[in-house]
């Protein structure tokens, strides 16, 4: 009687049970064993008899050089294993308690898989074409593999998606930013259709990033402008296309996005302030700080973070400016609301940096002030044309994004600014797995806007 662990116990990868039942007191031991894997995660079990392995080197025929996250079982009573995993509270898919054990043979079992909610067995990742590797960080937290999806592009570049993994009954956590939306919005919503032809029980976006967040309200006030379109509102309107269950978004532009949902699919946020405080609270000079606004759409934003950080108002800042068109900021209409800069550690906060003209022009003030130093924290790295040539030109020393939306080495070089990426997946990965069980994501929304 005893325990063989064979290969890394870790989880998510291969292991090996080998046991003989044939001693009924080894019950006990037995389930502390089973107990150990399924702590691993193991999420599939395979059964070898006994007597089909006596004086085989080769104890099992499976190749784990595939990756399969496996338990395989050693048994020569299949009736008293069956009642163990009731035991231990298992729903068993194939196979009925009536069913003759004695003659199992080596994979007429097939799969033995079980599930238990606190366990992650019926959840399965997906990444679109859009963040390949956050989809396949989140997987590495999770300690499952990705769902094998298939991604291409005809002639005229209409996508293409195919599943090529079954994934009938399972929960699949999407995960799809929208930037480039003539392409990644199309991968999205085509993925969760081709889910919904291969059956699974349900679909939940993941989208680090919104497209046009911020075409979010009508703006008439303009002279000669009669009508505005509410892009956001489109946007939402394609991604719900794609027939989502529950959607998670991170650090939207505003809160009241949430209500161009309908009511039927569940919506979600996150705040990406439990990744970025951290690094920013690290790098602090409390008596020598201020939390600025690059304009007034961001200071609610900024008013959280410095109150995080244990800042009150008095370092709290806010610039204003006024446009002379989009993307196109007037210069000399910049304005600074709050306290004095001279001398002072200058953190901008804002969730899209997309041309850089305003961040620019607002840390051009700051410097103009007096401010000891610059730095930016921005969420989603839009970064279209030449905003990273913008930011290296104007006074900042550092920007601080997340890989909310990918960019490759080459499009952050710089010759002076310092760029650094933090990365979501730890807080995505908890994210999903609280949305599988069905568990509220309070503690990851309060832990930023303490």
């Amino acid at each position: 009687m005893k325990i063989v662990l064979a290969g890394p116990a870790r989880s998510g990868k291969s292991c090996l049970l080998i046991y003989n039942l044939s001693n009924v007191n080894c019950k006990a031991c037995f389930l502390k064993g089973l107990r150990y894997m399924f702590s691993l995660r193991v999420p599939t079990i395979y059964l070898q008899k006994a007597e089909e392995c006596a004086g085989s080197s080769r104890v099992l025929p499976f190749d784990f050089s595939r990756g399969i996250n496996s338990l395989f079982i050693l048994y020569s009573s299949g009736a008293e294993l069956f009642s163990l995993l009731e035991i231990l509270n298992f729903r068993v898919r194939h196979s009925t308690k009536n069913k003759s054990y004695e003659n199992i043979g080596l994979v007429v079992f097939g799969i033995l898989a079980y599930t238990r909610k606190e366990d992650l067995m019926a959840l399965r990742v997906v990444a679109t074409p859009a963040n390949r590797e956050l989809g396949a960080e989140v997987c590495q937290y999770l300690g499952i593999k990705m769902l094998h999806v298939e991604y291409s592009e005809f002639s005229d570049q209409e996508v293409n998606v195919k599943v090529r993994e079954s994934c009938a009954g399972d929960i699949v956590a999407v995960i799809g930013g929208t930037h480039m939306p003539e392409k990644n919005a199309f991968y999205l919503g085509h993925t969760s259709l081709a889910l919904r032809q291969a059956r699974v029980r349900k679909v939940m976006n993941v989208i680090p990033y919104l497209f046009y967040a911020r075409a979010d309200k009508n703006d008439e006030t303009e002279s000669g402008v009669y009508g505005t379109a509410l892009g956001a509102q489109f946007a939402i309107n394609v991604i719900c296309q794609g027939l989502p269950d529950e959607v998670l978004l991170m650090d939207i532009h505003a809160g009241q996005l949430q209500g161009f949902f309908p009511a039927h699919i569940r919506t979600q946020k996150l705040y990406a302030g439990i990744v970025s405080v951290p690094y920013i609270q690290d790098r602090l000079d409390r008596g020598n700080t201020v939390i600025a606004s690059p304009d007034e759409g961001s200071f609610k934003r900024t008013l959280a973070y410095a109150k995080y950080l244990g800042l009150n108002e008095k370092h709290v800042a806010v610039f204003t400016k006024a446009r002379k068109k989009a993307n196109e900021v007037d210069p000399a209409s910049v304005r600074v609301i709050g306290p004095a800069l001279q001398g002072q550690k200058v953190w901008f906060i804002d969730d899209i940096v997309d041309t850089g003209g305003t961040i620019k022009y607002a840390a051009c003030k700051a410097d103009n002030e007096g401010a000891a130093s610059v730095s930016l924290y921005a969420t989603h790295p839009v970064l279209s044309g030449r905003a990273v040539q913008t930011l290296d030109e104007s006074p900042l020393v550092e920007f601080v994004t997340t890989n909310s939306i990918p960019k490759k080495p080459e499009e952050l070089r710089t010759e002076r600014l310092k760029i650094t990426v933090l990365s979501h997946g730890r807080l995505i990965s908890e994210a999903i797995k609280r949305m599988y069980e069905e568990k509220p994501l309070n503690d990851l929304i309060l832990s930023t806007q303490k």
